[in-house]
């Protein structure tokens, strides 16, 4: 019996059958097991279904489960304070040369690519400030027709939660979703024109170019309240 891998053999060409797809896969395609230290039996993609099923229908005990897991977890670091450089030795991965970049460049995910900040979009949520697909990667993926339909039904769900209407009454209310609003009412009366008579405008036009006025009048700066706009004074016609 073999006790070594022959030398034309590698970990990564081995192949494990998954007991939930019953799909043959690469051994890298399985996570590993914590208390044993082998493969799990399931791989990657049937785990990320099931947590995603548990947590759609269970949100309240999932959530209660991983707080007890963050927990432990932090009271174990505050316990063992050498805990976190032995996670961090265990998961440290070999520089590749590849990998060293110039300093102000990033290589995007999708094109594999190096290219410069400004190629990329801002993204707060990212480390270093910026987006990982390249600009023009992004423009291609969003143009897609899976995209636009995923992004459409995503955004029909997401505004009918009380998540969505929360977090959209947030930014409205906020300074930039304010001057978003009257940027968009500006360019929308420099293209159709001032109307000559206050019946012509709608509420929304009335309140974007009230917030774009800071309410007061844009010939004298006489405040003023929304009700009592009116197009031949707080309106100038030219």
């Amino acid at each position: 019996m073999l006790t070594t891998l022959p030398e034309c053999v590698t970990i990564d060409a081995m192949v494990k059958t998954c007991n939930k797809c019953d799909e043959q896969l690469p051994t890298s395609e399985f996570g590993k097991r914590t208390d044993t230290g082998g493969l799990r039996s399931t791989c990657r993609s049937c785990d990320n279904k099931t947590k995603q099923l548990r947590r759609r229908n269970n949100p309240g005990t999932y959530r209660a489960e991983l707080d007890r897991q963050n927990a432990r977890r932090r009271q174990r670091r505050a316990d063992d304070p050498e805990y976190r450089e032995r996670i961090n030795a265990r998961n440290r991965k070999p520089v590749n040369p590849d990998d060293i970049l110039p300093e102000g460049h990033k290589r995007c995910s999708k094109c594999r690519e190096v290219k410069a900040f400004c190629e990329f979009y801002k993204n707060r949520a990212q480390v270093d400030g910026y987006d990982n697909y390249c600009k023009s990667c992004s423009k291609a993926y969003k143009s897609t027709p899976e995209y636009l339909k995923h992004r459409a039904n995503y955004d029909a769900n997401y505004k009918r939660t009380p998540t969505g209407s929360a977090s959209r009454s947030r930014y409205n209310n906020s300074p930039k979703g304010k001057a978003q609003r009257a940027n968009a009412a500006t360019r929308r009366i420099q293209a159709n024109g001032y109307p000559q008579r206050r019946s012509d405008w709608s509420h929304k036009d009335l309140e974007f170019r009230y917030l774009y006025q800071a309410g007061r009048c844009l010939g004298c700066y006489t405040p003023y309240a929304l009700k009592d706009l009116e197009c031949d004074h707080n309106l100038p016609q030219s």
